[in-house]
């Protein structure tokens, strides 16, 4: 909570985890959800790509791609591997947004060079 209150992105994911799964707190998905929410705003790459994997799937919200890649696009600018990668993959299958090859590629590449492995 402390971190939270202080700003620290890494403070967001840790207590949006406490919420989700009851540790420590009253179990809430939905506080959770607005916590990931509030980091990703914030800048945190973590938080923007746990919420994309959220609206992926379609868990405590309404699965929507163009949100979930709305998410990953937040991830990458935060420089997050695997948000850079989920967003190359979202390019190269359309979803979400338009089939686009070279942004792909050139997300892909990005997702490499951040140290992202399958």
């Amino acid at each position: 909570m402390k971190k939270v209150e202080a700003g620290d992105l890494e403070g967001y994911v840790s207590l949006a985890e406490c919420y989700w799964n009851g540790d420590g707190v009253k179990k809430s998905k939905t506080k959770a959800k607005e916590l990931l929410d509030e980091g990703a705003q914030k800048g945190s790459g973590e938080c923007a790509y746990r919420l994309g994997m959220l609206y992926e799937k379609g868990l405590t919200v309404e699965q929507n791609y163009e949100t979930a890649r709305s998410y990953f696009m937040l991830a990458a600018r935060s420089h997050h591997p695997a948000g850079t990668y989920k967003l190359a993959y979202y390019y190269q299958y359309g979803y979400g947004i338009y089939k686009d090859q070279e942004e792909a590629k050139k997300y892909y590449q990005q997702a490499k060079d951040l140290g992202y492995q399958e």
